[in-house]
């Protein structure tokens, strides 16, 4: 690892542990893909960090606005390890919960549940 990207990954670093207690006292130790409670939360990026950086090299964002929806708590959540893990650079729900919730859907219709 270089200096600069280590230098950028220690500032980066910093920056989500400070976040991480804002986030902390404005949703709780709840992850918010699956509801786990934990207190081992992690910084989910609700814009990939990979995906905004694709958007800049592509013209679609700024860099100003890549690093606004980086690091701006509008676009962050907290998140259990394996749900952040497993949504990688994805938009949406990670695959371990979609999967999830299909078989609740699945066991809900056949048990005469509504369907969603």
């Amino acid at each position: 690892m270089s200096a600069r990207t280590r230098d950028h990954y220690l500032t980066d670093s910093g920056r989500a542990r400070g976040l991480k207690a804002r986030l902390l006292d404005e949703y709780g130790p709840v992850c918010c893909w699956c509801g786990i409670e934990s207190d081992r939360l992690t910084v989910e990026h609700l814009v990939p960090r990979a995906r905004a950086a694709a958007m800049v090299e592509s013209g679609v964002l700024t860099p100003e606005e890549a690093e606004e929806r980086m690091w701006s708590l509008r676009w962050l959540r907290l998140a259990c390890q394996p749900c952040n893990a497993s949504r990688g650079t994805r938009l949406g729900p990670p695959p371990r919960l979609t999967r999830k919730l299909r078989e609740i859907r699945a066991t809900s219709r056949h048990e005469g549940a509504p369907g969603w």
